[in-house]
């Protein structure tokens, strides 16, 4: 399972990802200011999961009825991966089957919520 980190989170978080999984984030793919739109279809192109703090890939799942990418919302106010990755990591790692299945995974730091695609 390859991961790609929005702009939306620090690039800090690579590290951290790297650990158990491949991981790039977006400022070594394309420029910052990249509609939501492109980044979607290029994580679907290359099989990469989304990582992001955004709820407009989750948007972008349900109008286009698409089986992927799959999306990783960390929905928490908590972003410092120093402080997070460990729980990140292991949901990652519980969700991995249905993510590489094409998943909508939403975490918030203590619970998760999982939604196959395409979401209805």
């Amino acid at each position: 399972m390859n991961i790609l980190i929005d702009m939306n989170l620090s690039p800090l978080w690579k590290v951290v990802l790297n650990k158990q999984f491949p991981t790039e984030h977006w400022s070594n793919i394309g420029p910052g200011n990249t509609p939501d739109k492109v980044i979607f279809d290029w994580a679907r192109e290359h099989q990469y999961v989304i990582f992001t703090n955004d709820l407009d890939f989750g948007t972008l799942l349900a109008y286009s009825q698409s089986g992927s990418p799959s999306v990783f919302q960390l929905r928490s106010f908590v972003l410092d991966p120093a402080r997070m990755g460990d729980a990140v990591l292991k949901c990652l790692i519980v969700h991995q089957p249905q993510l590489d299945a094409g998943a909508l995974v939403t975490f918030d730091g203590e619970k998760n919520r999982v939604r196959m695609l395409p979401l209805n």
